[in-house]
């Protein structure tokens, strides 16, 4: 089978094979993304250029054992980011997998082992894509990623046991360079990522018991050992007269600590769910989670020197974040709801469902702004004891043999409780409806539908460098529509159109990408009105 998609800016093909024991699947896509104009006709320098293949090539030798390859590449060329001080000119991954599965393909008892290595390549800098005045900055990354591990599936009566092990090198180095307006060449002037080496090691059991068909509890518990090494740590980045800085020296000027570039830490995660389901008309779910977390690359190794408030240095001694929390979950629905615009025997049936969290953190790890005389305004990373609550709803409804309806409402709320201040980052209420018809016809389906997606005006925040990150920027609430049709001719061509933003409403999000690692993003307008259509096919 193989089927092909085409948008404008946007085209992708796949293509599935299998016989008795052999079977692939490829995956190719392009992306051109442009510059667009938002409500009020500003032109935003937004953009890139993607393309990458996905591959997957399985062999079964018999019903006990299966081997499979995967892979991705993955290509990003001048990425432009208006909200962020630079943009990428390329980023380039490649990841590679070997599964090999021993036993039953049911995991009633089986063992899974997974080889896989990650390469990641990538370039950023202020004036490629940009005019830029001032002195030039760029940054190089170079990272991979060697992952291994090993699960075994055992069904016990009515236990299900998963254990595993695994092991995981990462090794992470990000260079910057910089040029004033009066110099030829670029210099070395500071590490994102000083030639970091980590080994983490872990080990897993998940215990599923299945008291009755209505009830069951899961037990999960992870032990993590992770081991990281600083290579450069006192590579010279920067001379100040006779004073040499190295990651080492900005480390201890923002932290007072000095140390051998060794760290070791490790992590014990628990959590038990218990399901109840008493028919097939209703789902419920309690989570009770202790999950702990060592910190990221970003949160520890970061040692960039800089003056006036310019400086990056993360704490390599953070400890790790232990997160202790309530996840409720719920789904009801009546007897003739199969999905959202599909019902037995073109009844009217309806689904609701919804979550509730409960988030009691200790240790959480933000950036912040450094306090003291020294390095005031720097930014820095710490630990705090926080609380998150997130909330959602939702409900579908199909009506009249050919309508349906739904809607999903999201909520959050994140405080910082060691400073008595709003969390960074967290997402305003948010409301999405949709109502759609379709219907067939002698030469397939079709369908014609509205949505309107409405976000409330974000003024609790990080606003402040002065008392917080300042991160965040308050955005006013918005509603936008968009419609939306598609036909489909006896189930393999097909195509779609619509317009969105119809009312041209200028708007922009308040969520920041996290891939753009800014700490000052700045609010972008999203695009005006947009029309488009795309074709698809399979054969």
């Amino acid at each position: 089978m193989a089927g092909i998609l085409i948008i404008k800016n946007y085209s992708t093909i796949l293509l599935r094979a299998r016989e008795s024991n052999l079977y692939t699947t490829l995956n190719a896509h392009t992306t051109n993304a442009t510059p667009y104009r938002s409500a009020n006709g500003d032109k935003i320098n937004f953009g890139y250029n993607r393309d990458g293949v996905n591959l997957i090539l399985g062999y079964v030798f018999d019903p006990f054992n299966e081997i499979k390859f995967s892979f991705l590449e993955d290509n990003i060329k001048n990425d432009k980011q208006p909200q962020h001080t630079m943009d990428l000119l390329y980023t380039r991954r490649y990841v590679s997998k070997i599964n090999y599965r021993f036993g039953f393909n049911d995991l009633s008892d089986t063992l899974n082992f997974d080889l896989s290595y990650i390469k990641l390549d990538r370039e950023a800098d202020n004036f490629s894509n940009r005019q830029n005045n001032a002195n030039q900055v760029k940054m190089r990354v170079d990272r991979d990623i060697f992952n291994t591990s090993v699960k075994y599936d055992k069904d016990i009566l009515s236990f299900h046991n998963l254990i595993g092990i695994g092991y995981t090198h990462d090794n992470h180095i990000a260079k910057r360079y910089a040029k004033a307006n009066n110099q030829s060449e670029f210099k070395f002037n500071g590490y994102r990522f000083p030639d970091i080496e980590v080994d983490e090691f872990n080990l897993f059991d998940t215990i599923k018991y299945s008291i009755s068909p209505a009830h069951a509890i899961s037990i999960g518990l992870e032990y993590d050992y992770n081991k990281a090494k600083i290579k450069a740590l006192n590579d010279v980045v920067q001379s100040n007269g006779v004073t040499n800085i190295t990651p080492q020296i900005i480390w201890q000027n923002h932290y007072g600590d000095i140390f051998d570039g060794d760290i070791n830490q490790d992590a014990l995660s628990m959590a038990t769910r218990y399901d109840f389901t008493p028919d097939d008309t209703q789902i419920y779910s309690l989570s009770l989670e202790s999950i702990e977390r060592i910190p990221s690359n970003d949160e520890r190794f970061v040692s960039l020197n800089g003056t006036n408030a310019q400086g990056w240095a993360s704490n390599p001694n953070l400890n790790p974040e232990r997160r202790n929390r309530i996840k409720t979950e719920f789904k009801l629905k009546n007897s003739n709801f199969i999905d959202y615009m599909s019902s037995k025997f073109d009844n009217d049936s309806w689904q609701i469902g919804g979550h509730f969290i409960a988030d009691w953190a200790n240790d959480f790890i933000i950036l912040d702004r450094s306090k003291s005389i020294a390095t005031k305004g720097n930014v820095i990373s710490r630990n705090i004891d926080a609380r998150l609550y997130s909330l959602n709803g939702n409900l579908s409804y199909n009506f009249l043999e050919n309508f349906g309806f739904k809607t999903n409402i999201y909520y959050n709320y994140g405080e910082n409780k060691s400073d008595n201040r709003p969390l960074y980052q967290i997402a305003p209420l948010e409301m999405t409806l949709n109502l759609d018809y379709q219907n067939y016809t002698k030469f397939g389906k079709y369908s014609i539908g509205a949505a309107m997606r409405a976000v409330a005006s974000q003024n609790r925040g990080d606003f402040d460098k002065n008392s917080g990150l300042g991160i965040d920027n308050k955005t006013g609430g918005f509603a936008i529509f968009d419609l939306y049709a598609s036909i489909a001719i006896k189930g393999n061509w097909g195509a779609r159109f619509g317009v969105n933003n119809i009312f041209n409403k200028k708007y922009s999000e308040y969520i920041s990408g996290s891939h753009v690692e800014a700490i000052e993003p700045s609010a972008v307008d999203a695009p005006d009105r947009g029309f488009y259509v795309s074709f698809n096919g399979k054969f």
